[in-house]
């Protein structure tokens, strides 16, 4: 045990810091479609204004069910919850791209806004259960700084992609879901490491 007023070096462990960057290129790219919906759906004839707030609003509950489920998926996909996470924001991310009818879009986006809600809880569970009670408002406020922080940087990350793809918004959210899936598939080798660490 330690006694009070000892500091306490923060050490964090590599799948902790993963969790950081997961959630750093998560959200930077999450927060890209709240703010542009109403221009995609304008560009591609789907709707305006309105529809654009009713698909939000339709997320916002998507997001409330999804956080209320968390620890019955949690339950249930046990280690595997983090990697099935981020493989099904990057399918949900192609989906996006192809916005052939409105009710795809909906869908689509319902499915990226679960995704959003689900995989920080995932990061701040880690938080909790990885380090030492003394460097959990650490841990928690570096969680919380990450998550501005991709927000912050979202309209330039998506200029930036944008960019690279010739101008094309629909491969720049294909290029996200490719971005997502690199995670999911860098989250599996860190669990499958974790997994023969422990059986050693």
């Amino acid at each position: 045990q330690k006694t009070f007023g000892e500091k306490v070096r923060l050490q964090l462990p590599f799948s902790l810091v993963f969790g950081y960057i997961a959630i750093f290129f998560i959200y930077a790219q999450y927060f890209i479609i709240p703010t542009t919906i109403a221009f995609y759906l304008t560009d591609h004839h789907l709707g305006g204004v309105t529809e654009a707030g009713v698909i939000s609003g339709l997320g916002t509950l998507a997001m409330a069910v999804a956080s209320l489920a968390f620890s019955c998926l949690r339950k249930w996909l046990k280690d595997w919850l983090t990697s099935t996470t981020l493989l099904v924001g990057a399918a949900a991310f192609v989906l996006y791209a192809f916005p052939i009818r409105l009710e795809l879009i909906i869908i689509s986006y319902c499915i990226i806004t679960m995704f959003a809600a689900v995989f920080p809880i995932t990061v701040s569970m880690k938080i909790t259960e990885s380090l030492p009670g003394t460097c959990v408002a650490v841990g928690s406020a570096i969680f919380t700084g990450v998550i501005f922080l991709g927000q912050f940087i979202s309209p330039y990350y998506q200029a930036a992609f944008v960019q690279m793809t010739g101008g094309s918004t629909e491969l720049a959210y294909i290029a996200f879901g490719g971005v997502t899936f690199l995670l999911a598939v860098v989250n599996i080798l860190l669990m499958l490491r974790e997994k023969r660490f422990r059986e050693n």
